[in-house]
């Protein structure tokens, strides 16, 4: 069973695990209606920084193409647990997706 168990955490960087990805639909614009109408430029991380000028990054721009975030984050009672199990993602890298179904 691949579930984390008791006090496992995120950790980041599980470099030994094979990519795990996110969907985001977060995008650049100079509103949300501006962004989810143009899906000019995506900001994947969520950032202001990923935008141009004075844009800003919206999430939840449905109209807009999902696009993906590779993340090597995985559950474990150690970082070296993590990186040599690979037993459950958390590719959000929160906790919360460690405790048990």
């Amino acid at each position: 069973d691949a579930e984390c168990e008791g006090d496992d955490q995120c950790y980041a960087d599980a470099n030994s695990c094979p990519a795990n990805s996110i969907a985001s639909f977060n995008y650049c614009g100079s509103s949300w209606d501006h962004a989810d109408a143009t899906c000019d430029r995506a900001c994947p991380h969520g950032t202001d920084a990923e935008c141009e000028g004075d844009d800003q990054c919206y999430a939840d721009a449905n109209s807009c193409p999902a696009n993906s975030i590779a993340s090597f984050n995985y559950c474990g009672s150690s970082w070296d647990h993590a990186d040599a199990t690979c037993d459950r993602a958390c590719p959000h890298g929160t906790d919360a997706e460690c405790e048990g179904d």
